[in-house]
């Protein structure tokens, strides 16, 4: 798939959930601000996209985002690092087209768009300290023990973490430290047939 398509497809999608957001909100008697919406990847900045970068949180929140969703993924030495995926790091960053994961001290070492800080996830513990009223909503790793090592107690209880299976939902559940969201990945039958 050509990265045209893949962005196409991503923008879609999200335009997709904010719409939904908004409608809901809408019809809830609520009024339609920034603070009805996710500001997916972390938002805008500048021309970029879904950078997932320091500078797109500030500015998410400057704007008056109160949900900030951030992609999470695992480099080679199982640390926390936001980014969409590998295969859209690689051709954003080291612009090699390669698809596997690195490591953090590689991942930290290249501003994405060759402008912006990378996060890893002692730079989003820190954001989401220094930003009590903001709200971090998860993707792609779903496991509280992974979100344990690099979350501290106050930044738990502000984040959605979003799961794709119903084991995963549960443990977040009972935790009472996160609140979690069944993915629309997850088949909705699948969710119910297992409450």
């Amino acid at each position: 798939m050509s990265i045209i398509k893949y962005f196409v497809k991503i923008h879609i999608l999200l335009f997709g959930v904010v719409f939904f957001i908004a409608i809901a909100k809408h019809l809830l008697g609520g009024s339609i601000t920034e603070q009805s919406y996710i500001a997916h990847g972390g938002g805008n900045v500048g021309s970029s996209v879904m950078s997932e970068s320091l500078e797109a949180l500030n500015h998410s929140a400057k704007r008056g985002f109160k949900y900030l969703e951030l992609d999470l993924l695992l480099t080679k030495d199982s640390l926390v690092v936001a980014f969409h995926d590998w295969i859209a790091w690689h051709l954003r960053v080291r612009k090699d087209g390669k698809g596997n994961a690195v490591f953090a001290k590689e991942f930290k070492s290249f501003p994405i768009d060759s402008l912006y800080t990378p996060m890893s996830g002692d730079k989003i513990d820190s954001f989401f300290i220094a930003n009590p009223d903001i709200y971090f909503v998860t993707d792609k790793i779903s496991s509280k023990n992974i979100l344990d090592d690099f979350l501290s107690t106050s930044v738990r209880k502000r984040t959605y973490v979003e799961c794709f299976s119903y084991e995963d939902y549960e443990t977040i559940k009972m935790s009472g430290e996160y609140s979690p969201m069944i993915s629309s990945f997850m088949p909705f039958n699948e969710a119910i047939s297992n409450r």
